[in-house]
This record gives C-alpha cells, sequence and structure tokens, in this order.
C-alpha cells in the first residue's frame, strides 16, 4: 500500500490530543484510528482529506482513546523488562526454540562484529553507536531467517502440495508475510519472534495464495482443509506483536 510518513511522535505515557502520527494512504476512503504500544496513534486518511479537521476528530474520540490507553499501559507493565530497549539483554526466538544471552564490548574495530554461540551472542566494536548496534542485530536475525524460515516453508509446501515460485525474507513494517500473483512468498525475519503455531499458520496463510490469490470463501475453504484450526491462530495472530522487541521493529 502507498504511504507517506507526515509526523511520528511517541505517545503512550503523553497527550494524546499533541501526540499522533499521520499516514496518507492512496487507498483509504475513510479516515481509521489506531492505538499501539509500538506506534501510539496512529491515524490514516484518505489522499484528499483535510488535516486541519484532525485534532476536532481527536477530540470526539477522547473518551476512547484513554480507555485504550490505560488497557496498552496496562500491557505494558506485563512486557520483559528490556522489550523497549535498544540494548538488548536477552533474545528468544520462540519459533525455533532459542534463545540467547546478549553482551557487549568496546573495541577499537571500525565496524560492530557479531560472535554467535549456541546460547549467547557477544557484540564487539563500536557498541555506543545505536543505529549501528541495532542494524547488526537486525541482520543477524535476517540470516537466521533465511536459514530457518525458507527450509520450513520448503517443507510445509510439500507437505500440503502447494508450490510456490521464489521465498524472499523481509523486514516488513506491516505485514507478516505475502505472497505475489508471481507466488514469490515474502516472510517477515520477525516471524522467529512468534510462537511455532503461529508462523506454521502464517505459512500456510500464504501457500493457500498460490491457489487463490484473494480472501474469498473458496481461499478460507482451502485454509480450513489445510490448517483446521486456523480461526484460533487467526485470532492469536493479533497479539502477536508483544512477541516482538522494539529494536527488531525499529
Amino acid at each position: 500500500m502507498p504511504k507517506k510518513q507526515i509526523r511520528n511522535k511517541q505517545l503512550i505515557d503523553s497527550n494524546v490530543q499533541q501526540n499522533y502520527t499521520v499516514r496518507v494512504s492512496l487507498k483509504a476512503k475513510h479516515v481509521r484510528l489506531s492505538f499501539s504500544i509500538k506506534k501510539g496513534l496512529e491515524i490514516v486518511v484518505p489522499e484528499d482529506y483535510d488535516q486541519h479537521r484532525l485534532p476536532m476528530l481527536i477530540e470526539s474520540k477522547q473518551a476512547w482513546l484513554n480507555r485504550v490507553q490505560r488497557r496498552l499501559h496496562q500491557q505494558a507493565l506485563e512486557l520483559p523488562d528490556d522489550y523497549f530497549s535498544l540494548w538488548p539483554t536477552r533474545i528468544q526466538l520462540l519459533a525455533i526454540n532459542q534463545t540467547y544471552s546478549i553482551g557487549y564490548r568496546n573495541s577499537a574495530n571500525q565496524r560492530i562484529q557479531l560472535i554467535e554461540t549456541d546460547s549467547s551472542i557477544i557484540l564487539s566494536g563500536p557498541v555506543d553507536d545505536s543505529s549501528a548496534r541495532v542494524e547488526r542485530l537486525k541482520g543477524w536475525l535476517r540470516t537466521k531467517a533465511r536459514k530457518h524460515l525458507v527450509p520450513w516453508l520448503q517443507q510445509t509446501s510439500r507437505n500440503l502440495n502447494l508450490r510456490y515460485e521464489r521465498a524472499a525474507i523481509r523486514n516488513h513494517k506491516t505485514r507478516w508475510g505475502s505472497c505475489s500473483s508471481s507466488q514469490v512468498i515474502s516472510l517477515n525475519d520477525k516471524l522467529l519472534f512468534l510462537p511455532s503455531r503461529q508462523v506454521e499458520y502464517l505459512l500456510v496463510h500464504e501457500l493457500c495464495h498460490t491457489r487463490q490469490m484473494n480472501h474469498s470463501r473458496r481461499y478460507w475453504a482451502l485454509v480450513a482443509q489445510k490448517f483446521p484450526d486456523y480461526r484460533v491462530q487467526e485470532n492469536a495472530m493479533k497479539e502477536s506483536w508483544r512477541f516482538v522487541p522494539v529494536w527488531a521493529d525499529s
């Protein structure tokens, strides 16, 4: 979906009327408000929408926003201690049942080096550089995703007799996966943070698009045939953001 970022401000503990993100969507027909721990208040507007009307719109939704903000604040208290940290001390990849402790070492290296063992990761180099540190971890995550998600997709494809053309690993911001008309399946590297059952469902979901490039009744009938409890996992995916730490989504 084509989009243009207008402004981005932090929200959770701030005044709702002054802090929000506006995203212009060429496909949007109506204004849509969403509120999350990571993004705060995001407002999607059609391309021709007069954004001077937004303060009044937000004011009219203030009671709802206050309720959502209280709920998200409670959810934030239940998240791991380093969920919001750009200096993570642990990485848990539920999809492949692997957990790593993380250590940091300042050194004279110009680039950050990463050493991985069975249960630990050491970053050495200019680790005080927040952007470089996070990018190195995200690069490691992409490598892990290629190693594990692509073979997983291949095996699932064979098991279900649903063929695809090619797999790609992406760092999508808003999608867990996609399937193109040329049957190229893209998978979000952050799937590794999710429980394995949710990842299995996502793989089946995208593979079924190789037969039906839509979400029609025929499509969902095929999903139900290949993954009978798909509704349970479809609902679970709505809360999957909880498993993905902020550094991986930055």
